[in-house]
C-alpha cells in the first residue's frame, strides 16, 4: 500500500509529533511519502528511514497565504504564475481595510484560486492524509490522486472561527475523518451533521517506540532539595502561561522551595520571559525551549503542570500518565477524557488561584502522590498492548462517500 501523509508544516507542535510517533509504528517495508507543504522541516531527522520527504511548491505556498513569508512568496511565485501574485497582493490589501479573519480569507484565497495551479501531484496513492486538517486537507482532495482520503481534526472543530461551508465542501469529498478525542468527534459531529458517519475517534499514539530508535542528549536537572515541576507546551496564547506566571507567584508566596522549568518554543516566549522579570521569578521559572524526548524530562520531575485552556487531546498528559507521573491540570474542555479527579490526577479550575492550589495540595502530600502514580500504572500497561499500526488501518476503513 502506498501512503502519502501531508502537513502543512513540519514545525515543532503536538500534530507533528503525533505523526511522528504513528509513521514509527508501521511496519518498514511500508512506502510511505510526507509532503510539507511550505517546506518547513526543522524535525526531518526524526522520520523513520523508509519514509520520503517531499515539500510543496512555492505557488502551494502561496495558495495557503500563511502570514510568515507570504510577502516572500508573492515574489518568488511572480514569474511563474503572475495571476496568482497579482490575486495576493489584492487579497491582502481587502482584508487589512476590511480588517477581515485573516483565517477565513486563507480559506477563501485557495478554493477561489486552486484551479490556477496545475497538478502538483503526480504520483498514484492507495491512501492519502491529510494528517494537519486545514490546508492540508484541501490539499489532498483538490490535487493528489488517491483511491481513499482522509482528512484529521485536531481540537473541538467550533474553536478554529473557519469558514465551516467551505469546510463541509472538503470533508463531503473524504472518505474518513479522524479525531483526537471523543469530545472532538461529538462536535465535529454537531457542526456537519451529514458528515458525522465519517468520523471516528482515533487516540495520537504516543511516541515510546519513537524514543527508542532516537539517540537523544538529556542533560538532567540539577535537582537539590527543591520540587521539580515541569510543564511541556507549545508557548501559545491558549496555553495559559497566564495562569502558569499567577500560580508561581502564589506558589512563591506561600514559601514552596519549587524549580518550574518550561519546554516549548512559540510566539509567546517574548511575554512569558518579560512577566517572569517582572514579577522576579528568575529563580523559580526556568525556559528550556525544545526538546524532543520529552519522555526523559518527566521521569526526572516530581509533578507536571498542564495549564491550558483549550486541547483537542493533550499528548503530554498521555505521556505523563505512561511515565507514572502525578499530574496538575486546568480543567480544559476534554481534560475529563484523560484524566480522573483524585484518580489519576488532580483537576482544577481555570484561574491561577486554583492551580496553585492544586500544586501545593499535590506537593505536600506524598501519599498522594504515590497513590496517583500507582493508578497510572494500570494505564500504562493497556497502553503498552496498543498496537497502533492495526488500530490505525482498521480506522480508515469502513466509511466511503
Amino acid at each position: 500500500m502506498k501512503i502519502l501523509f501531508v502537513l502543512n508544516n513540519f514545525n515543532i507542535g503536538g500534530p507533528q509529533k503525533s505523526l511522528l510517533s504513528l509513521l514509527h509504528n508501521f511496519p518498514e517495508d511500508s512506502e510511505i511519502d510526507l509532503l510539507v507543504l511550505n517546506g518547513q522541516t526543522p524535525l526531518k531527522k526524526y522520520l523513520p528511514k523508509n519514509v520520503n520527504l517531499r515539500t510543496g511548491s512555492t505557488e502551494v505556498n502561496l495558495l495557503m497565504m500563511e502570514k510568515r513569508g507570504v510577502l516572500s512568496n508573492i515574489v518568488k511565485t511572480f514569474l511563474k504564475n503572475p495571476k496568482l501574485s497579482y490575486r495576493a497582493i489584492s487579497t491582502i490589501i481587502k482584508t487589512i481595510l476590511k480588517r477581515k479573519s485573516f483565517t477565513t480569507v486563507k480559506q477563501e484565497f485557495w478554493k477561489q484560486n486552486k484551479d490556477s495551479l496545475k497538478q502538483e501531484c503526480s504520483d498514484k496513492y492507495d491512501l492519502a492524509v491529510g494528517a494537519s486538517g486545514g490546508h492540508s486537507m484541501m490539499y489532498i482532495v483538490d490535487f493528489v490522486r488517491s483511491k481513499y482520503k482522509v482528512g484529521w481534526v485536531r481540537t473541538e472543530y467550533q474553536n478554529l472561527r473557519r469558514n465551516l461551508q467551505i469546510d463541509e465542501y472538503y470533508f463531503n469529498e473524504l472518505n474518513r475523518v479522524l479525531s483526537v478525542s471523543n469530545k472532538c468527534t461529538e462536535k465535529f459531529s454537531e457542526l456537519f451533521p451529514e458528515q458525522a458517519f465519517k468520523c471516528i475517534t482515533f487516540y495520537n499514539a504516543l511516541p515510546f517506540k519513537m524514543y527508542s530508535n532516537i539517540k537523544n542528549k538529556f542533560h538532567y536537572f540539577e535537582k537539590k532539595d527543591e520540587y521539580i515541576l515541569v510543564t511541556i507546551s507549545r508557548l501559545d496564547k491558549d496555553k495559559g502561561f497566564d495562569l502558569l506566571i499567577g500560580a508561581a507567584r502564589i506558589l512563591k508566596e506561600k514559601n514552596v522551595d519549587f524549580t518550574w522549568f518550561i519546554y516549548g518554543e512559540g510566539p509567546m516566549k517574548n511575554y512569558i520571559a518579560k512577566e517572569i522579570k517582572k514579577y522576579k521569578l528568575d529563580k523559580y521559572i526556568l525556559l528550556k525551549g525544545f526538546v524532543f524526548n520529552t519522555g526523559e524530562i518527566l521521569r526526572n520531575s516530581d509533578a507536571l503542570v498542564h495549564p491550558s485552556k483549550f486541547e483537542g487531546k493533550s499528548n503530554t498528559l498521555d505521556e505523563a500518565k505512561y511515565y507514572q507521573v502525578p499530574i496538575v491540570s486546568t480543567n480544559f474542555p476534554t481534560v475529563q477524557e484523560q484524566l480522573h479527579q483524585g484518580v489519576t490526577g488532580i483537576i482544577t479550575d481555570l484561574n491561577a488561584e486554583s492551580l496553585a492550589n492544586g500544586i501545593y495540595k499535590l506537593l505536600n502530600n506524598q501519599e498522594l502522590r504515590s497513590n496517583l502514580s500507582k493508578n497510572l500504572e494500570k494505564e500504562k500497561q493497556s497502553v503498552e498492548k496498543r498496537d497502533v499500526y492495526q488500530e490505525f488501518i482498521t480506522a480508515i476503513r469502513g466509511a466511503s462517500k
